[in-house]
């Protein structure tokens, strides 16, 4: 283990620590916050204790922007649990949504569920494996929405960044489906081959907007050809979930257009 992260400390009391054949797996609790960490100075995943349902991290609100796009959720894939934020997020706030995750360490899940608060419920079915191989046993055509955000410590595992794992995840979305993906500006060589596979995929019928002040990118791809969207419409859908949600819905709808190709818009 680097030596660094062996005397390192973290702004809090760290209460779990676990090593599985993947490396070290650390929960971390400060005042009103508890922290995930996977062998890295980088938060994998943060829950506000007193709101345990909310979303933290900028990027897990960022992402959620794509659920201005459809209109009914019903069937989400989550790749990569982490500390459950989305998950637990979704299902509060769309009781009548089943979520399917796909986690490729078991621990990971054991500590969601202990830690960080994950319900055990009917509509909540976890996979554990590795993706790559999960998505091609899922029925074709299943959700309305797949959340990508798989990473060790080191990054993007090299098998979620080829174009035939893009492609079998767009296999898995409806005909108005959309997938989220949590990117890194680095680095750029990883950067670029997936935003070249989500345009391909998805006959560049995408969008990528940079979460504020941070590090993430976050691409959407729509399986719809040919779609346009009228800004008008999501301005008022914007601020309809932003009563619900508290993430800055408008602010980050400006963002998207604002960063995207005005061909998509009305």
């Amino acid at each position: 283990m680097n030596k660094i992260l062996k005397t390192r400390k973290y702004p809090g009391n760290q209460i779990f620590k676990a090593q599985d054949q993947f490396g070290l797996i650390e929960v971390v609790d400060e005042t009103l916050s508890r922290s995930l960490y996977f062998d890295s100075f980088e938060k994998q995943s943060a829950m506000d204790l007193t709101d345990p349902n909310s979303l933290v991290l900028a990027y897990t609100k960022t992402m959620m922007t794509g659920l201005l796009f459809i209109d009914e959720i019903k069937s989400v894939l989550c790749i990569g649990l982490g500390g459950a934020s989305i998950p637990k997020f979704l299902l509060l706030h769309y009781p009548g949504c089943k979520i399917d995750i796909i986690e490729l360490r078991k621990k990971v899940t054991e500590i969601a569920f202990e830690y960080f608060l994950l319900p055990m419920e009917s509509r909540l079915k976890v996979h554990i494996g590795d993706a790559i191989d999960v998505v091609k046993r899922l029925k074709p055509q299943s959700y309305d929405m797949i959340i990508l955000d798989a990473y060790t410590q080191f990054g993007m595992p090299d098998s979620i960044t080829r174009f035939s794992f893009m492609n079998n995840c767009k296999n898995l979305l409806n005909e108005k489906g959309i997938i989220s993906i949590n990117l890194w500006n680095k680095p750029k060589e990883v950067l670029k081959t997936m935003n070249n596979n989500i345009n391909k995929c998805f006959n560049n019928q995408s969008m990528v907007m940079p979460v504020k002040e941070k590090a993430n990118l976050i691409a959407f791809g729509f399986n719809q050809p040919g779609i346009k969207f009228s800004y008008q419409q999501l301005q008022k859908q914007s601020v309809k979930l932003e009563n619900r949600f508290f993430i800055c819905l408008p602010e980050m709808l400006n963002s998207l257009r604002a960063k995207s190709d005005s061909a998509f818009w009305t």
